[in-house]
């Protein structure tokens, strides 16, 4: 895995991420269409998602896989990304509670926790490697693989954002 290529991915995600929240007033932030998620509430759905992901990733693992991947970076993205018509209800450790009341709040906390991991692999305490830890749906997946999904799946919800803006 080309670590800095990964790191400019990430970053450029996260910028996507803010930039489609900040490209509504705050004030429709907040406001939840019929069915589904307000902006805000997508945007700490991925927050909480990250957090999660993030444990997956520091947590050792006594299992391993044979490749550096099971699904790997392209594969992740077509699943989580182009097949989003395909709805998947979200664990409920996932759902959003309410803790950010202001995009700033979000911003603030999303670009921190995104920040340690980017401060892990450019300092070399965390190794992305081939140990494995399950997904609720995929099933088994490398420390490799659960990196791509932090950004594909950050990804997926930019695009339910884009879909969802025009409405309020």
């Amino acid at each position: 895995m080309d670590i800095q290529a990964y790191i400019s991915a990430l970053k450029a995600n996260s910028n996507e991420c803010i930039s489609t929240l900040d490209s509504v007033e705050e004030s429709k932030q907040v406001l939840k269409p019929d069915s589904g998620w307000s902006l805000l509430e997508i945007a700490e759905h991925v927050f909480i998602s990250d957090k999660v992901f993030l444990k997956m990733l520091f947590t050792e693992s006594e299992q391993y896989l044979d490749s550096e991947t099971k699904f790997g970076d392209e594969r992740l993205g077509k699943i989580l990304v182009g097949m989003r018509s395909r709805k998947v209800k979200a664990p409920e450790i996932l759902e959003p509670r309410g803790l950010f009341k202001q995009s700033d709040d979000f911003k603030t906390a999303f670009l921190n926790q995104r920040d340690r991991l980017i401060s892990k692999l450019e300092d070399g305490s965390f190794i992305p490697n081939n140990q494995i830890q399950p997904h609720p749906f995929l099933g088994d997946m490398t420390k490799v693989d659960w990196m791509f999904t932090i950004i594909h799946h950050t990804k997926r919800h930019i695009e339910q954002m884009k879909e969802l803006i025009p409405s309020l």
